[in-house]
């Protein structure tokens, strides 16, 4: 396997960009630039916003007829049907902090060191913003295999929310918990590539 990961606008290398905080943008920057770049069979994997995103980046792809994944991976993200909760973005910045230390995603040095949260706040805060005034609309199932993982301790995408996934295939549909909360790919990341090295190897 080789993992092509995506680094969006207001990240590392790309700190000095504009972050994006609306999902229709990305997928315009996104969209063509997998499909130019896949040359091979490929899967898609994405953990919160991210499976948001993969989700529709899979539908951006199918709606232009442009190569397809062979598999959709969806981590800590309830299924895109699903009522959505209070969003986050428009938060006052001592809330959203508070909201971020809960979520425990970030290290503790990131409130620790003057200056770093300043710099990540804008770009999370974007983030929230993707998913939360994306609107679904309904399209017809999506015709490859689905893997949703949940956390067992996960507040944000609980096993019933993961689960839900299985109404966006026609194809094969698994669902995996992991011991963890909504970060649970952090402390369980050997547990996550060993389900999705099975699953896209050619003899399973």
């Amino acid at each position: 396997m080789e993992v092509c990961a995506v680094q969006l606008p207001g990240r590392e290398s790309r700190m000095g960009e504009r972050p994006l905080d609306d999902m229709g943008e990305l997928l315009d920057g996104l969209g063509p630039a997998v499909a130019e770049a896949v040359d091979r069979p490929f899967a898609l994997f994405g953990h919160s916003m991210g499976a948001r995103v993969a989700f529709e980046l899979s539908r951006w792809l199918r709606r232009r007829g442009a190569p397809r994944p062979l598999h959709l991976f969806v981590s800590g993200c309830p299924a895109p049907q699903l009522p959505q909760p209070p969003p986050l973005h428009p938060l006052a910045e001592a809330d959203l902090v508070r909201r971020l230390r809960e979520m425990a995603g970030l290290s503790p040095e990131v409130f620790r060191i003057p200056g770093i949260l300043d710099a990540l706040l804008p770009v999370l805060r974007a983030d929230f913003a993707v998913v939360e005034n994306y609107a679904y609309e309904p399209e017809p199932p999506l015709d490859h295999a689905v893997t949703a993982f949940a956390g067992t301790a996960d507040p944000e995408a609980d096993r019933a929310q993961a689960e839900a996934w299985e109404a966006q295939t026609s194809g094969a549909f698994a669902f995996h918990e992991v011991p963890g909360g909504h970060f649970f790919v952090q402390d369980r990341l050997a547990d996550v590539l060993s389900v999705i090295a099975k699953v896209v190897s050619p003899d399973s």
